[in-house]
């Protein structure tokens, strides 16, 4: 019967170990891992990007476990810039967004072009995060 009652007790308890609320009655801390391998122009971004997330109830963090993970990235041709987001969890892509610029003006303006295309990428990125519901299990990197 104490074994019956134990399981039980466990059972009931087990799930509220899922995610970690930051305090009484607030929303759970849902944590990102933010890239670590960008180059100097991509991590100029890091700033802006670290706000989308926290308007959106996400917390960055430079490493240790999280639930997420996000990929960044901006490559520049001879013609345009392309700028990729996305957030991941260990089920799969919650957010997901490119942005793109370019044309002659890259010739003289290449940090301007890329500017455009990160930017654009942002505006794509963040409506998504404010209709995603995380899952009710926990999912540390």
């Amino acid at each position: 019967m104490k074994a019956v009652l134990l399981f039980l007790v466990v059972a009931l308890f087990l799930p509220s170990c899922a995610t970690v609320p930051p305090g009484p009655g607030g929303p759970p801390v849902r944590t990102v891992l933010m890239p670590n391998d960008l180059d100097e122009r991509e991590v100029q971004y890091l700033g802006q990007i670290a706000s989308i997330l926290q308007r959106n109830g996400y917390q960055p963090a430079n490493r240790g476990p999280a639930e997420y993970k996000l990929e960044f990235s901006i490559e520049t041709g001879p013609v345009n810039a392309d700028a990729t987001l996305r957030l991941m969890s260990r089920s799969g892509i919650v957010a997901e967004a490119t942005g793109r610029d370019g044309g002659p003006r890259i010739i003289f303006d290449r940090n301007g072009v890329a500017r455009n295309a990160a930017n654009r990428c942002f505006d794509e990125f963040e409506p998504q995060l404010r209709g995603y519901r995380p899952p009710v299990y926990d999912s540390r990197w």
